[in-house]
């Protein structure tokens, strides 16, 4: 009964009719749970992290998990062709201190308090898997509280602060492209929509941008 769940994402599957059949679960107490849906059955359980799994990213055929001490696990596609609780994986570091993160193609886009890091996960080496040598930030902006991408903009991440800024990031060369000013309440929530940047307040208000 303490234990909780603090992170899901749906496992990949070898064929498309197999499609979200099976789910992955983090728990606060670091184990990963495999899930099949379909027959209401847990598969698999493992002690994957010493601390609370916070997020699980999907990235393909892959399954990247991260726990609140800034531990990275990438879990591979096995001989099956998807990710297996029993295959061996490679594990990263990442700071400690996550406010928000989001996975973008083979990127990963980690932010802590005011500074967003970019990372490779799928890479083989810890050169390699570090994108950038410094944080990107921004000055007069709050802590990042969260982010989006919209499938229309594919370049572009979308990150809101505290202050009720929104920064928009080019994906390709790293770059700030505007800081928008949309509020003076704290951003709590993006999503993409279609064409439109959907961002919830901590006024429990929900606006919707034509970026």
């Amino acid at each position: 009964e303490s234990v909780r769940v603090t992170s899901l994402a749906f496992k990949p599957s070898a064929t498309l009719e197999d499609e979200g059949n099976q789910l992955w679960l983090g728990t606060s107490s670091g184990e990963i749970h495999e899930i099949d849906i379909i027959n209401q059955a847990l598969i698999k359980t493992k002690n994957a992290h010493r601390r609370e799994v916070i997020k699980l990213f999907r990235y393909a055929s892959e399954l990247w998990s991260l726990d609140d001490s800034g531990e990275l696990v990438i879990w591979k596609k096995s001989s099956s062709g998807m990710p297996s609780l029993d295959q061996q994986t490679n594990s990263f570091r990442v700071p400690k201190g996550h406010t928000f993160s989001i996975a973008c193609g083979e990127q990963l886009w980690i932010a802590t308090g005011k500074d967003i890091r970019v990372f490779r996960p799928s890479a083989r080496s810890d050169e390699e898997f570090q994108v950038l040598r410094n944080p990107l930030t921004q000055p007069n902006t709050g802590d990042v509280t969260s982010g989006a991408t919209i499938s229309s903009h594919t370049d572009f991440v979308y990150f809101g602060h505290t202050d009720g800024k929104i920064s928009i990031y080019n994906r390709r060369d790293f770059s700030c492209t505007s800081v928008v000013n949309v509020s003076v309440y704290k951003i709590s929530s993006l999503a993409g929509v279609g064409d439109y940047l959907w961002a919830g307040y901590n006024t429990g208000m929900a606006y919707v941008y034509d970026t």
